[in-house]
């Protein structure tokens, strides 16, 4: 099957490690690399550390030349709870940029099983407080505020969409 697939798409799903996954080989299935992600001049990309005792970030996104309060989406990465980062957000959301100007904000929440339940998505919480504290300083409109995620996070995002928030955000989230 993977020979039909373009070169470039199939050197990058040969380069992860297909590995069973169990508490032997979780250490080495996190430390397979994911592919590279170019840099778009189009977008900003910026680090925030947002709990310095935690070590927990952010990346923010932004279209280049947009002023103005934009629309947010604030996107919690897959993984399965267990691994991946902030990072692998970008190649979704520099899709997403061009067609959608936004600013986008992903957060790099601890993994299990080092940090159980509720854990992760109190970082999640966490995180997106952060981004409405700081609505002002990343040009976002506090009340287009939309919570996005894949894999765990599907069902994830409806837990930290339904906890109580600053502002009059409400939470509107498709039922699928």
């Amino acid at each position: 099957m993977l020979e039909s697939l373009h070169p470039d798409v199939r050197s990058a799903i040969e380069a992860f490690v297909r590995l069973p996954l169990d508490a032997e080989n979780l250490a080495a299935v996190r430390a397979t690399p994911y592919p590279p992600v170019p840099v778009f001049d189009a977008v900003e990309m910026r680090d925030h550390v947002i709990d310095e005792t935690t070590g927990l970030q952010v990346q923010s996104y932004r279209p280049r030349g947009l002023g103005g309060r934009l629309p947010c989406v604030y996107y919690i990465h897959g993984g399965g709870y267990i691994r991946g980062t902030h990072a692998i957000s970008s190649p979704r959301v520099y899709q997403w940029i061009s067609s959608r100007p936004c600013v986008y904000v992903s957060v790099d929440y601890r993994l299990a099983p080092e940090t159980p339940f509720p854990g992760p998505l109190e970082d999640c919480y966490a995180g997106l407080r952060w981004l409405h504290q700081h609505a002002d300083e990343l040009g976002v409109d506090n009340a287009r505020i939309g919570v996005n995620g894949i894999s765990a996070w599907r069902t994830g995002r409806r837990a930290l969409a339904s906890r109580p928030r600053p502002g009059r955000v409400q939470s509107r989230l498709p039922s699928s």
